[in-house]
């Protein structure tokens, strides 16, 4: 099995893939750490993997409930995200699979960018 995975990782081009989104992937990541004005404090990713740190606002203390509601409301519309993870529960990672292709991707970050865009824009 997993000697038919990697043949299909090959085969397919899926770090190709990966390095292909990684920018749309890193741009959302960054638009929704500008859009939650300071409840987000950081925004780090790599290849197809972004992390969202949850925070108060002007302190570096993890904000767990911000996090839970965003991963909530997200797979209520159906974009499934891990549950916070990271030093006290604050982060939620965005991690697709390396086979999803540009629209999927760009629909799924739509759907959690404009959760943090209605939950901080007010």
């Amino acid at each position: 099995a997993a000697l038919a995975n990697i043949e299909y990782i090959l085969e397919n081009d899926l770090v190709g893939n990966a390095r292909k989104l990684e920018p749309i992937l890193l741009e959302a990541g960054r638009r929704m750490l500008e859009a939650s004005k300071g409840h987000i404090g950081r925004a780090d990713g790599h290849g197809l993997v972004v992390a969202l740190q949850f925070v108060a606002p002007g302190t570096t203390n993890p904000d767990p409930e911000a996090a839970f509601d965003v991963v909530s409301r997200s797979v209520e519309q159906g974009v499934m995200l891990f549950a916070p993870v990271g030093v006290g529960g604050g982060a939620i990672k965005i991690n697709p699979p390396l086979v999803i292709r540009e629209p999927e991707l760009r629909e799924g970050l739509a759907v959690v960018e404009n959760i943090i865009l209605e939950k901080y824009s007010a």
